[in-house]
C-alpha cells in the first residue's frame, strides 16, 4: 500500500484535515485546523504510513475551548447540532468506513456497521436529555444493530470533557463521547488514538461544521491524557485503565466496557449450527481484537465436541488478508501480538491442547486458529489475548465452569449460554459483566457490549424486559 491511502480516503471527506504537503493530519483546536506542532510517523496495520501534527501539549489544545459559551447555547440548539452532524455522516458513511478499515484492518462490514451505530447515536442521545438539560441516563439501543447498545450516564459540569476513543472503535468513540459531552454542555477534546487518528479525527470534522464545530478539538497525542480544566473523562479503555484515570485525577470517568469475553456453555443449543456461527462471528472480528470478541469457551464435556467441530466447519472457510479486498480476517496491530498468540498457542499444546484450527501467520496477518481441550493450566486461559483463537476448554459440570470463568481476570465479560440461576452464581463470584441468554429458543448467545458509555447497571433500571432475551448483572 501507498503511504496516501488512508489519506487519499480522509481527503475526500474533507481535504482541510491535510496538512499543505499532503503526507500528514493536522489537529484541530477549537474547531480550527492546525499544522503548527510535533511531527510523529505512524504506520497502520495494513501498512499506510503518514505523519500527524500534535500540539506539544493537551493544555493548548484546551486553551480556546470556552465552557461557559457551549452551555449557554439552548439544550435545543445543541441536539440540532448532533442530529446535523448525524446527516453529515450519513451522507459520507462509505467514505468513513473505507477510513475505519484502512486505519485499524477492520472488515468492511465491520466498519460500516460502526458508521451506522454513530449516526444512529447522534440521533437518539437527544432522547436522553429531553427535560432534563443538566443530566441525562438511559438506553439507546440501536435499529440497525439491535445487538449493539449504548447506555449514557453523564453529569453537566463546568469545564471540558476528555475523550479517548479506542483504536477498535475510533470513529464511534469520538462521535459517543463527543455526542454525549456537548449535549451535557460540555466542550470536547478528543485523545485521538495515535493508530487509527485520521477515524477520529473525521469524526471531529462532521462536528466542525455544525454551530457547536468552534468547541471541539481533536488530535493524536501519546503521553499523559490530562489537562487544566478537565471535569469529564469519557473513556473507552479496559477497567484497570479506568481506575487508573480516577486515581490521578480524582474525576470518575464514564467508561467502556472493553475486552474479552469468555462463552460458559452449559445448556444444549437447539441449533448448534446457529451457535458456532455466531460464536465465530464474534471471536475473529477484526482478527479477534475487538471489543467483546469471544476468547475463551468453557463447556460442558458432552456439549463442546459438538460445537468445536460445527466451529472449524465454519472458520476454514474464512479468508485472510486485506479488508479493503473483501477478506474476512484482516491484520493485527502489531507483529507483537502475532509472536504473543504463538507463544500462547504452542504452551497451550504442549500442555495437552489440540489445534483444530492451526495458527498460521505471516508479518501482522494470523489465521484463525481454534483449540480444543486447554487445560487449566495453560497460560491462554489466564491472560488477555487480541488475535484470531479461540481456546475451547471442557469441563464435567457446569460448577467447575463457572469457578474457572470466575477466576478468569483476562475475560472483561461473560456471556453464560444457561440458566439464569448460574449467570447469577457468577455474578456473584467475579466482577465484571455478565450477558445472560434467556430466550429458550435462542441459538446464539448474546452479542457482547462493545459499544457502551457510562454505567450498564445503572441505566438498566427496568431488568430484563429492556432486552427481551438478555440480561445483564453485576
Amino acid at each position: 500500500m501507498s503511504s496516501a491511502d488512508v489519506l487519499s480516503v480522509l481527503m475526500s471527506i474533507d481535504e482541510s484535515a491535510l496538512t499543505e504537503d499532503g503526507q500528514g493530519l493536522r489537529h484541530l483546536q477549537a474547531g480550527r485546523a492546525r499544522q503548527e506542532g510535533l511531527r510523529l510517523w505512524v504506520e497502520t496495520p495494513l501498512g499506510s504510513a503518514y505523519y500527524y501534527v500534535v500540539p506539544k501539549s493537551l493544555e493548548s489544545l484546551a486553551s480556546d475551548l470556552r465552557p461557559d459559551a457551549l452551555s449557554m447555547v439552548p439544550l435545543r440548539d445543541r441536539l440540532e447540532a448532533l442530529a446535523e452532524a448525524a446527516d453529515v455522516v450519513d451522507e459520507m458513511r462509505d467514505q468513513v468506513a473505507r477510513l475505519i478499515s484502512a486505519e485499524t484492518g477492520k472488515e468492511l462490514s465491520a466498519s460500516s456497521e460502526e458508521v451506522e451505530a454513530a449516526v444512529d447515536f447522534l440521533r437518539r442521545v437527544g432522547n436522553l436529555f429531553q427535560g432534563r438539560p443538566s443530566s441525562a441516563r438511559g438506553l439507546l439501543l440501536t435499529p440497525s444493530s439491535p445487538d449493539l447498545w449504548s447506555s449514557v450516564s453523564i453529569m453537566s459540569a463546568r469545564g471540558i470533557a476528555l475523550v479517548l476513543p479506542p483504536f477498535t472503535a475510533p470513529f464511534f468513540g469520538a462521535m459517543a463521547g463527543a455526542g454525549v459531552a456537548i449535549a451535557a454542555g460540555l466542550p470536547v477534546m478528543i485523545k485521538a488514538p495515535w493508530q487509527s487518528a485520521a477515524s477520529s479525527i473525521a469524526a471531529a470534522l462532521a462536528l466542525r461544521g455544525t454551530d457547536v464545530g468552534e468547541h471541539v478539538s481533536a488530535a493524536p497525542f501519546r503521553g499523559p491524557p490530562l489537562a487544566s480544566g478537565v471535569s469529564a473523562v469519557v473513556l473507552f479503555g479496559r477497567p484497570e485503565t479506568s481506575t487508573a484515570v480516577w486515581r490521578e485525577t480524582g474525576i470518575r470517568p464514564s467508561a467502556n466496557c472493553s475486552g474479552r469475553s469468555a462463552l460458559v456453555l452449559c445448556s444444549e443449543p437447539s441449533d448448534i449450527e446457529s451457535l458456532a456461527k455466531s460464536v465465530v462471528e464474534l471471536s475473529f472480528s477484526h482478527a479477534g481484537q475487538a471489543c467483546g470478541s469471544v476468547r475463551w469457551v468453557l463447556a460442558r464435556r458432552d456439549l463442546a465436541r459438538g460445537l468445536v467441530d460445527s466451529m472449524v466447519d465454519i472458520a476454514e472457510q474464512l479468508s485472510v488478508g486485506s479488508p479493503l479486498e473483501g477478506k474476512n480476517v484482516g491484520p493485527l496491530r502489531s507483529r507483537g501480538l502475532v509472536e504473543r498468540a504463538h507463544r500462547l498457542v504452542n504452551d497451550a499444546v504442549a500442555k495437552g491442547a489440540t489445534q483444530e484450527v492451526e495458527l498460521r501467520s505471516s508479518g501482522n496477518y494470523a489465521s484463525p486458529a481454534i483449540l480444543s481441550g486447554v487445560p487449566r493450566g495453560a497460560d491462554i486461559l489466564w491472560t488477555d489475548l487480541q488475535a484470531p483463537v479461540v481456546a475451547v476448554s471442557e469441563f464435567d459440570s457446569c460448577s467447575e465452569a463457572v469457578e474457572t470463568a470466575a477466576m478468569m481476570r483476562g475475560a472483561t465479560h461473560a456471556l453464560v449460554y444457561g440458566s439464569l440461576s448460574l449467570a447469577e452464581s457468577l455474578a456473584s463470584s467475579r466482577q465484571g459483566l455478565i450477558v445472560v441468554s434467556l430466550k429458550g429458543e435462542s441459538a446464539a448467545p448474546s452479542r457482547g457490549p462493545c459499544y457502551v458509555v457510562g454505567d450498564p447497571v445503572k441505566a438498566l433500571s427496568g431488568g430484563s424486559e429492556l432486552w427481551g432475551e438478555s440480561l445483564l448483572l453485576f
